[in-house]
């Protein structure tokens, strides 16, 4: 007998299209490990000092206050990922 594993980490990230401020993310969504536990995601651009640009990010747990208020379907928006809430 063999046990399934799975060690998948889940990665969904939007472009932030709805940006009411230059200081919002660039890119939003979520990170679900094996165990179910899903964080959201937000990442901006960015320019190092000597130029070269990258993405700086931050992961988090949900507000649970305003999971009651998120419960609604979704539109999916990620074919092929599966069943995805995603809270942005």
């Amino acid at each position: 007998m063999s046990a399934t594993y799975n060690n998948q980490i889940e990665i969904i990230l939007f472009e932030n299209n709805r940006a009411t401020s230059p200081k919002a993310p660039t890119r939003t969504g979520t990170v679900t490990f094996p165990d179910g536990t899903k964080y959201e995601v937000a990442l901006w651009n960015k320019v190092s000092k000597n130029g070269n640009p990258f993405e700086a990010g931050v992961l988090k747990l949900p507000d649970p206050k305003y999971a009651a208020k998120s419960s609604a379907p979704r539109q999916r928006r990620d074919e092929g990922f599966g069943e995805q809430d995603v809270p942005f």
